[in-house]
This record gives structure tokens, sequence and C-alpha cells, in this order.
């Protein structure tokens, strides 16, 4: 990992208001770069409110395009499961928003993905 580290926000829903003052108090720890939410003027509206330039509709490019080392999985909960073993496989690594899934099942998978692929998975 870089530092800082170089960090992309999935899902702009209100949940990031709590998550954005951390990130831009710590500059030197970390450095937003990227944004993701399928609803584009609201990917657009976080983006401008934290001064991020890449903006994504869909998770998949953005982890193909984006320079980005981690994510934060704010998306809403039946979504962290799938979205975090995603971006995980991709080598990302991930902080999801409690909880952490929908099921124990859920957790065990993203806990072996994390595993797997040698990333760390923070709730």
């Amino acid at each position: 990992m870089t530092n800082p580290l170089k960090i992309a926000i999935l899902g702009a829903g209100g949940i990031t208001s709590s998550h954005l003052p951390a990130y831009l108090e710590h500059p030197d720890r970390v450095k937003l770069v990227a944004v993701c939410d399928i609803d584009e003027p609201r990917a657009i509206a976080l983006a401008q409110k934290a001064g991020i330039d890449a903006i994504y509709t869909d998770l998949d490019q953005m982890l193909k395009e984006a320079d980005i080392e981690a994510i934060d999985n704010c998306t809403f909960h039946p979504q962290h499961a799938p979205l975090t073993i995603a971006a995980m496989e991709a080598g990302k690594h991930v902080i999801v928003e409690k909880p952490m899934a929908m099921s124990v099942k859920e957790c065990k998978d993203m806990i072996e993905v994390s595993n797997k692929a040698g990333v760390t998975l923070m709730v």
C-alpha cells in the first residue's frame, strides 16, 4: 500500500457523510481518488463535495480504470457482500459499512475471498 492510501467511495448515499470528514481530515494517510454510484447525479454531488475528479456509475469499470488500492463500500445492505467480493477479487482492500452482509454465509464468503486474494477486509 502507498502512503497516502488511494481509495474510492462506493455508494454516494447518506452514510458517506459520516465517512467523508475522516478522509478529508487525514490527507497524509488517505487520498480519495474516485466515487462510484449507480445514481450519477448523486455521485457527481459527492465528488464535488470531496474534490474527487473520477466519477463512475459502474463498479467493474472503476475497478479496471481507477488508480485505487481500496474501496469504502457504503452501498445498501444487500449489496455489501457481492460488491465487496468483486472489489477483493480485483485485488482491492475493502472497508465495508455495517452490517457486514445479510447472512453468516455471506460473511464467511467475504472472509474466504479476502484470505484468498490477500487483501484486507474491514467492517
